[in-house]
């Protein structure tokens, strides 16, 4: 999200797993948690519109803003509640949330 200082409201808390960390060029091998600034009308598909923009792998892989959002492999959570794909685009932050996501396991 590209704010100037003073639309910057508070600061929102992104909880990312060391796989998709290491998409975004953070190497980690355990979860990381980067700190974000939200303007008044920021939603969670701003925050990871952004992330989007500086990584074509998260863009190709978790979420892409210009192919329906949310790319299946990962369930958002706001605040410990599962947010589904369709809100993803419409949901206000606030200063103090905390967004999660959570890698989708699949297989038998």
């Amino acid at each position: 999200m590209k704010e100037d200082k003073e639309s910057i409201i508070g600061t929102v808390q992104l909880s990312i797993p060391p796989w998709i960390a290491g998409m975004l060029n953070i190497p980690s091998s355990d979860w990381i948690i980067l700190k974000k600034g939200i303007g008044k009308d920021t939603t969670i598909g701003t925050v990871l519109s952004e992330l989007a923009l500086g990584s074509n792998e998260f863009r190709e892989a978790v979420f892409n803003p210009d192919a329906g959002g949310n790319r299946g492999q990962v369930m958002v959570f706001l605040n410990n509640s599962i947010v589904h794909n369709l809100d993803i685009e419409g949901t206000r932050l606030n200063s103090g949330d905390s967004i999660r996501l959570l890698p989708v396991y699949m297989g038998g």
